[in-house]
């Protein structure tokens, strides 16, 4: 209730939900389930958020049912998080059990199925994904999540109720599923339309995590953030941002080792993998204006801070701007492995400067990323002589690009760095092994190896990349083209001469 908080931190009046299951010892820092059991005026709100309200109730009969913890388990329905998160504002303005609680797991929605992430997280999270790393595990489904769904986030203007406690320097973690975007704030938001998969696996996961906060010795505080990321669900791995750099010594050191090795038991010269490096560049800015032209296509160039109607227009037919990016982004990986040399490059250039242009008519005005990358784009396709005329010069040229956007991502945003790092390091391994065995890249037994990480870390790509494209792909469509780069650099050796 809004008793003993704060009414005046809210815009309108929020009407609070709280229970409380009291712990062996209520000296100790208590944990909260929240999620939010308001909707808007023109959706029933199935997935936003009665999903979360369901999967927390569910929760807390769960956890009565493996017996009594040290810990008290807070449970806040909030009002009015669809009205600037008004009833979680109410609360941690000042109700009585608002210093008790030390760390809070929130649920969410922006659709109305797909698998559940946990997407955020307090800040200096190390602590907190050392507790989740080894309790969601056990969920139902696994686990979903990753240092560069948290820090993406950390940089939208987004908001859902765990803003406020996080801005209190408090821990927790927050889940949502973001799949069927079509039902998100929208009639057909119905308990029928609700994927019942979805409510299992954020519960599971809410569940396991509960359960191990309200068992902790001590909660989770502030430390520093942490790298990390579930390896298909099964496992999470992580480690501190500085053990980047000595994983990036490790991959660069056996680039060059394979370099070494091509050079000369296969003839691979250093301008040939620059040429291979200049065919990476030129993947990633022709990816970055067709996947642009492709989002073009989608709707109007519009944000939901412009426009709710495009917003949710835009919503509803991600899933369909998501196939049509994606077959463009592989349409670009075939040219690749194709030759570049061997196109048209008056009819290639061309085609790439009149899509550059047409994403001007799209957007209304100049994109100055969009047109930088389609004039240098154009221009590598007027140059026939820059792309890489082997294999190995191809392939050593793609995995040093990639480590130099490692690099810059470790410097510059280390949790986002492993996305480069994991990809590159096992690329540069397989072709130090490919080095010794079959230089030519001929030998199905010896081409295994490549294969096989190509298919395993493939796989690891497209489940990483759906959600992100769901997540950022309305705004920034060539995330997807960044994505593919890393497909293109593990497939590469794969390809004819």
């Amino acid at each position: 209730t809004r008793e003993g908080g704060a009414p005046a931190a809210a815009n309108f009046s929020a009407t609070n939900l709280i229970g409380v299951l009291p712990g062996a010892n209520p000296a100790l820092p208590a944990v909260a389930l929240m999620a939010h059991y308001d909707t808007t005026p023109n959706s029933p709100g199935a997935a936003d958020d009665s999903a979360g309200v369901a999967a927390v109730l569910e929760t807390v009969r769960a956890l009565r049912a493996r017996g009594p913890s040290e810990r008290t388990l807070v449970v806040l329905f909030t009002d009015g998080e669809e009205l600037d998160l008004d009833g979680a504002r109410v609360f941690w303005g000042g109700h009585p059990l608002r210093d008790r609680i030390g760390a809070v797991v929130n649920l969410e929605a922006r659709g109305g199925g797909g698998r559940a992430m946990m997407f955020e997280t307090g800040r200096g999270n190390s602590q907190t994904i050392a507790l989740f790393g080894e309790a969601a595990v056990r969920a139902t489904g696994g686990v979903t999540s990753n240092s560069l769904a948290v820090f993406v986030y950390e940089t939208m203007p987004n908001g859902t109720d765990f803003t406020i406690p996080k801005a209190r320097g408090v821990q927790g973690v927050n889940f949502a599923f973001i799949g069927r975007p079509e039902q998100y704030h929208a009639p057909g938001s119905t308990p029928e339309a609700l994927d019942q998969g979805s409510v299992q696996h954020i519960g599971s996961q809410a569940l396991e995590t509960a359960d191990a906060l309200l068992r902790a010795p001590a909660l989770p505080v502030a430390t520093t953030n942490t790298v990390y990321a579930d390896v298909f669900g099964q496992v999470i791995l992580r480690y501190p941002p500085a053990m980047g750099w000595l994983l990036w010594g490790v991959a660069a050191l056996l680039l060059g080792g394979a370099a070494a090795l091509a050079r000369r038991r296969a003839g691979l010269n250093f301008a040939d993998l620059g040429r291979g490096m200049v065919d990476g560049l030129w993947f990633l800015t022709a990816g970055l204006v067709v996947t642009q032209v492709v989002r073009g296509l989608g709707g109007p160039m519009a944000g939901r801070i412009d426009s709710a109607d495009a917003y949710y227009t835009l919503l509803a037919r991600l899933p369909w701007l998501e196939a049509g990016i994606v077959l463009a982004v592989l349409a670009l990986i075939l040219a690749v492995l194709g030759g570049r040399a061997r196109s048209d490059r008056r009819l290639t250039a061309g085609a790439l400067a009149a899509l550059t242009l047409l994403t001007v008519l799209f957007e209304g005005g100049l994109n100055p990323l969009i047109l930088g990358a389609g004039v240098l784009a154009t221009g590598l396709s007027l140059a026939p002589q820059l792309a890489a005329k082997t294999v190995w010069g191809g392939w050593t040229g793609l995995i040093a690009l990639v480590l130099v956007f490692a690099a810059a991502a470790q410097g510059f945003a280390p949790e986002t760095a492993f996305l480069f790092l994991w990809p590159a390091l096992l690329a540069a391994l397989v072709a130090v092994i490919a080095a010794l065995f079959d230089p030519a890249l001929l030998k199905p037994a010896s081409l295994a190896p490549v294969a096989v990480t190509a298919a395993v870390v493939g796989a690891w790509l497209v489940g990483l990349s759906h959600p992100v494209f769901l997540g950022i792909g309305m705004d920034l469509p060539g995330a997807l083209a960044l994505l593919g780069l890393l497909g293109l650099m593990l497939v590469r050796p794969l390809s004819p001469e």
